[in-house]
């Protein structure tokens, strides 16, 4: 997970910071391509045991500390790494934190 620019459009009355984008990032080696793809489609279904979405949505409170909700989601793309190229694709998430 990294983290991404903070939206202040939804900040409220004391609420400095507003909202966190939180962008999670899945790379994986593709020696084998055609399973790499599969396992990165797996991820980036919109239901599934595999699902980063699914997974997130089953917790849009996070535990009663704020609320989270999956703003994008990118096609599948080449990360270029220090350790050759990776196949990969990102999501980014709201982050609005409660306070109290």
């Amino acid at each position: 997970m990294l983290p991404g620019p903070v939206d202040m459009e939804i900040a409220s009355f004391d609420d400095l910071m507003g909202a966190e984008l939180v962008v999670v990032r899945a790379r994986i080696a593709t020696p084998d391509n055609e399973a790499s793809q599969e396992v990165l489609l797996e991820l980036m279904d919109r239901e599934g045991d595999l699902s980063v979405a699914d997974i997130l949505a089953g917790d849009p409170d996070l535990d009663g500390v704020g609320n989270i909700t999956l703003t994008a989601r990118s096609e599948l793309q080449p990360f270029d790494t220090a350790d050759g190229l990776l196949l990969g694709c990102t999501w980014t998430f709201q982050v609005i934190p409660w306070f109290s």
